[in-house]
């Protein structure tokens, strides 16, 4: 396939994932979801990258007045992050050949996972311990850990 085509096909894929979003925000916040769920388990670097861009700018605009995050995006939240955090792990990739295990989505997943603060959270973050190898990684989920 022609470079020029797939680079066409990504920002198609982005904005018609933007304009989704901005429709479902009016209309279901469960919406959004989904679509940034779809968008995370797509088997581009860059879809993935984006779903947590969104994610991270949800969580922030859902903060109430103490800090915490409202409880209706936090389990929506929490399985797209499980999802990427696990991915190249625990979980097999889509192709028993492909091994997706990009270091910045994850290492942004364990860090967007410990702004969650629910136990899940944690206990995810001690599953990963057990199967990590990236010093970076574990590290991360350590300081989470020590500080919640």
């Amino acid at each position: 396939m022609n470079n020029n085509y797939l680079n066409k096909s990504k920002y198609i894929f982005c904005l018609i994932v933007i304009i989704s979003i901005s429709n479902a925000a009016a209309q279901d916040s469960l919406s959004i979801f989904s679509i940034l769920s779809e968008a995370a388990h797509s088997d581009e670097k860059d879809h993935k990258l984006m779903s947590l861009d969104y994610i991270e700018d949800i969580m922030k605009r859902s903060l109430n007045i103490s800090g915490i995050l409202q409880e209706r995006i936090i389990y929506p939240i929490y399985n797209i992050l499980e999802y990427l955090v696990l991915e190249g792990t625990i979980n097999n990739s889509k192709n028993e050949n492909q091994h997706n295990n990009f270091l910045d989505v994850r290492l942004r997943a364990v860090i967007l996972l410990g702004w969650l603060n629910i136990m899940e959270a944690r206990d995810l973050l001690i599953e990963l311990l057990r199967y990590e190898n990236n010093q970076l990684i574990i590290d991360a989920a350590n300081k989470i850990l020590y500080e919640n």
